[in-house]
């Protein structure tokens, strides 16, 4: 059996990625679609790679809230530090901070595509897939 080497799921993850990855295996059938939700995400070595490491985990955030079972179980996780927002969505402070956060998200990833794509490309290993 070979190795079995981790990327990072998303920037801080820690314990929760771990949980989140069985989450992931339990809800989905095929490698594609594993694969798509969970792209690699190699670890940083420099400050340049916190770019792409923050540009993949936005990308793979924004596919796990379209999915209505990771969703779902992300919102339930006690290892989600973010599922308290739901307790106050009734807020306007709140509210408000979350439609920012949602007219920004995908501006703010297109703007680490770009910076993305002008770091020049070094071996920083091979990605994993399932």
């Amino acid at each position: 059996m070979p190795a079995i080497e981790t990327d990072y799921l998303v920037v801080r993850a820690g314990a929760a990625g771990v949980a989140f990855a069985d989450a992931l295996i339990a809800a989905c059938d095929a490698d594609a679609q594993k694969n798509r939700l969970c792209p690699a995400n190699p670890y940083p070595d420099t400050a340049l790679d916190w770019i792409p490491v923050t540009r993949i985990s936005q990308r793979a955030e924004a596919a796990w809230a379209a999915d209505p079972d990771l969703s779902s179980w992300l919102r339930r996780s006690r290892l989600n530090a973010a599922r308290a927002l739901y307790d106050h969505l009734e807020d306007p402070q709140m509210n408000s901070a979350l439609t920012r956060l949602l007219a920004n998200i995908e501006p703010a990833i297109a703007k680490l595509e770009t910076f993305s794509a002008e770091i020049p490309q070094v071996a920083i290993g091979t990605p994993n897939s399932w």
